[in-house]
């Protein structure tokens, strides 16, 4: 299953060069807010994480810093991508018409 997430922001705000990890951080804490038996499963296997994020896609202007990217308010976009089943989810189809199963 693959997600696309879109965050909106009023203010402009920078994206540090080094955000993969307070990105990993950040959608692990909504897991853990989302729904607690995934997050268990996370802390419980370390080793064998189930998911990988995209890097972030700035909609809009942006432009480079020292510290990082910064970003004009609007839109950032990324990919949230799993192979596990996701209950409720009719993830059958990709968007070229194949089964998954």
């Amino acid at each position: 299953m693959r997600i696309k997430l879109t965050l909106h922001f009023k203010r402009p705000f920078l994206i540090p060069y080094n955000y993969p990890r307070p990105l990993y951080g950040f959608v692990i804490n909504a897991i853990n807010l989302g729904d607690e038996r995934i997050a268990k499963r996370l802390r419980d296997n370390k080793k064998d994480v189930k998911f990988v994020l995209s890097k972030l896609y700035p909609v809009g202007k942006t432009r480079r810093t020292e510290k990082g990217i910064l970003v004009e308010p609007g839109t950032v976009e990324l990919y949230f991508g799993t192979t596990e089943r996701v209950e409720g989810c009719d993830c059958s189809d990709d968007r070229r018409g194949r089964r998954w199963s």
